[in-house]
């Protein structure tokens, strides 16, 4: 497919452009001590690989007309634009730490491009498809053509190596790394086996304590993978694909049984698994399924709201969940999801999050959005006004007696929070926010003191975990896990 070039023109003065106004803002903020250097110098270095792509397309697109044929390398595609001895003129230019890899196919005549960033991430492009993509499963190529496995699962050296950092947190490799957005991190109940979702990577499985990781051969698709879960002995594994429908559970993490979910649910979202793995709860269509047989049948009593997440007890008996609207709602359980209890608490709003103890009497929920009044100054009268800002950040907030009644967490300043975790015994808690720079707060005793993880990047963090018993514990973000032992 001949795309026409005047789409590779506007994407490279675009991507131009785009560099040009990040690197700008990003002094002026640093500047002004508004933000930190690091994430705003690694989107500027993604930009830049992404720039690299389009000009590789609109290299390649010009190549194509004028020679009949695309590069089959970087180094061809720089020899042509030096060469410059056909009609058109060929211009091609590479950013100086991008590094760029090319396929072709000669016929049909078609390829892929892949950039690395100076951040780590890669950026996938081809020939059928305008597109740059941050996977390649997600990329439209030929593949019958152009063998890319070797694209496939990258395995990079972490660039912080692995000695733990100063407050003990190590960036681990994970086959994939910095491929895949992962979306979702369980471990065993102490902390020696884990499994990961990656949205747009597959499944990966560790039984070292993270020190080494296996892409699992995951059942149906690769895309779409939403939640994964392993039971505290380690011994049973369930996942949820919200692109598919479906429910897999596993004895191992490699052979995989499908679980039907009742007829007219789709797009499972989030899911909790009782220690013993036989009871599972998954929220689905604005409804909490529930089962206590390990998915062969399900109880769809639930309330309708918009639920965010579900914790669960250790047997399985007690659940709560929270709720992503503007009544700041919890619901509980005491009967495995039979019936449920709805509670107002305090003046929260929306929930993003929740944990619960082992026997399920401490719970506590992030809330991440609050309505706050904001004073601002019209810059053409001078005058100050009020106005509501939905998005206000929210609290943390906790109930010692299974729901029932709630108090702010004072201990750590409003955010907007988006995880919370914790260990059986809710001593150690992690709390990560959600904007495009955040550091997750770490908790050792029980929420009374928070300490920020600063030798963390200022991320968009993905998703946290405690294992059970509280040693070991991952954060997730797009392309990058930590763990901290």
């Amino acid at each position: 497919m001949l795309h026409p070039l005047s789409n590779f023109t506007s994407d490279r003065a675009e991507n131009s452009i785009m560099q040009t106004i990040t690197i700008a803002i990003s002094a002026i903020l640093i500047a002004a001590g508004l933000v930190t250097a690091p994430g705003l110098i690694n989107n500027a270095r993604d930009n830049n690989a992404r720039g690299d792509l389009a000009n590789v397309a609109y290299a390649q697109e010009f190549l194509l007309a004028d020679r009949g044929e695309y590069a089959n390398s970087v180094a061809a595609l720089k020899e042509a634009a030096a060469a410059n001895d056909g009609q058109t003129k060929i211009r091609f230019t590479q950013s100086g730490k991008v590094e760029l890899d090319i396929k072709t196919c000669a016929s049909p005549k078609s390829y892929i491009a892949r950039a690395k960033s100076e951040s780590g991430k890669y950026y996938y492009r081809s020939s059928t498809s305008a597109k740059t993509t941050t996977s390649l499963s997600d990329l439209s190529y030929d593949s019958a053509c152009i063998d890319a496995s070797d694209w496939a699962t990258p395995v990079v050296t972490p660039p912080s190596g692995v000695t733990p950092d100063a407050m003990g947190w190590k960036q681990i490799a994970i086959p994939g790394y910095n491929a895949a957005y992962y979306t979702a991190i369980s471990t065993s109940f102490d902390g020696t086996k884990a499994v990961i979702a990656a949205m747009g990577g597959g499944l990966y499985t560790t039984s070292n304590s993270g020190d080494t990781w296996q892409l699992v051969a995951a059942p149906g698709t690769s895309w779409g993978w939403r939640d994964a879960i392993i039971s505290a002995d380690g011994t049973k594994y369930a996942v949820i694909n919200s692109q598919t429908s479906t429910l897999w559970v596993s004895s191992n993490g490699t052979s995989w049984t499908e679980k039907s979910l009742p007829s007219g649910y789709n797009y499972p979202q989030s899911m909790s698994m009782s220690d013993n793995g036989n009871v599972l709860a998954i929220i689905v269509d604005n409804q909490i399924l529930t089962s206590t047989n390990n998915g062969d049948s399900w109880n769809t009593s639930s309330p309708t709201a918009v639920y965010s997440e579900v914790a669960i007890s250790a047997d399985g008996t007690h659940l709560a969940a929270s709720v992503d609207d503007v009544n700041g709602q919890i619901y509980t359980s005491s009967n495995s999801g039979v019936s449920w209890t709805a509670h107002t608490v305090g003046n929260a709003e929306r929930f993003g999050s929740i944990t619960a103890s082992a026997n399920g009497s401490r719970i506590i929920a992030a809330e991440y959005a609050h309505t706050v009044m904001v004073t601002a100054v019209d810059e053409e009268t001078g005058e100050e006004y009020e106005y509501e800002d939905t998005n206000g950040g929210g609290q943390l907030w906790e109930s010692n007696d299974y729901g029932m009644t709630w108090s702010a967490i004072t201990s750590l300043a409003p955010a907007r929070w988006v995880t919370v975790t914790a260990s059986n015994d809710m001593q150690t808690i992690i709390a990560n926010g959600n904007s495009n720079y955040s550091i997750p707060f770490v908790s050792n005793d029980g929420g009374a003191t928070w300490t920020e993880q600063t030798t963390l990047e200022e991320r968009s963090w993905a998703d946290a975990v405690v294992s059970g018993d509280g040693s070991t514990m991952y954060v997730t973000s797009r392309g990058y896990v930590w763990i901290h032992q």
